[in-house]
């Protein structure tokens, strides 16, 4: 599609992605410069950077991706359509650096529910380094797109913490609220 090739784990997911990205368009700015800098916590297998590289060809893209299954198959994306100005990061975006406890599930590799978060239920846990978000935000970012399952309020707590939130121009992010029943951070997020 748009002259991009797509390796994917399962045809239901690539297809949610492809219709959430590219038909609704989340992930739309209005750009200011003809080669905006975007950050893309959540990777997966690339359907958000293929998008961002087919709207803003010229665009910097640092991709974020914590899985190292998703993230080899992000790669295999990212090189198959020879997009340059990618940059691809195999850690998770958390608030600290250092190793997190991470869960997936083997039987659905690429799930999007895949998280740092036990309240998920998935089946495998697995120790993957962490980075934060600041580390790589040292200029002024077009865009920053955050789909990191959970740990959205903790990356900004520690953006704003270390002043480097505002130098986010435009941020869309999925929030998930009620991930732990007792806990309901949407309004300190907010």
């Amino acid at each position: 599609f748009f002259g991009f090739t797509v390796e994917f784990f399962d045809y239901p997911t690539f297809l949610f992605l492809f219709e959430e990205i590219f038909v609704w368009k989340p992930y739309q700015f209005k750009r200011t410069s003809k080669q905006p800098m975007i950050l893309d916590c959540g990777s997966n297998i690339g359907m958000s950077i293929l998008y961002f590289k087919h709207v803003y060809p010229d665009a910097l893209v640092v991709g974020f991706e914590a899985d190292k299954r998703t993230f080899d198959l992000l790669q295999q994306n990212v090189e198959r359509n020879q997009l340059r100005n990618v940059t691809l990061v195999n850690r998770a975006v958390m608030d600290s650096n250092g190793l997190v406890e991470f869960y997936s599930d083997p039987d659905l590799p690429g799930s999007l529910a895949m998280s740092a978060s036990p309240e998920r239920g998935l089946k495998a846990k697995a120790m993957i380094e962490s980075t934060t978000l600041s580390e790589h935000l040292n200029s002024e970012v077009d865009f920053l797109k955050m789909d990191i399952e959970g740990a959205e309020g903790g990356v900004l707590r520690e953006l704003s913490d270390r002043n480097r939130l505002k130098l986010v121009k435009e941020m869309v992010f999925e929030y998930h609220h009620h991930e732990r029943p007792d806990e309901d951070a949407l309004s300190g997020v907010l």
